[in-house]
């Protein structure tokens, strides 16, 4: 984890293997999740920044992506 606001973000970094890379310091990426309140709506920011040699950076996937559909589902159920 590297910054934490309880109510408004989460900042961490990961490694996710790939052919020929080892798991170093210089080959993780960082993800943050963005809270924000707008008219009594929460927006959800998903934002990575992967700057590792020949990163392919996703399209944004919208509503289909898995981790924004667990995180609907576990804010639904709460």
């Amino acid at each position: 984890m590297l910054e934490v606001d309880p109510t408004n973000f989460v900042k961490y970094s990961l490694f996710a293997p790939r052919p020929g890379l080892e798991d170093r310091p210089e080959n993780y990426f960082t993800m943050m999740y963005v809270l924000t309140e707008t008219n009594g709506k929460t927006k959800l920011e998903i934002i990575q920044d992967d700057n590792r040699p020949n990163a392919m950076q996703q399209k944004p996937q919208g509503e289909e992506n898995p981790i924004l559909q667990a995180l609907k589902k576990l804010a639904e159920t709460s």
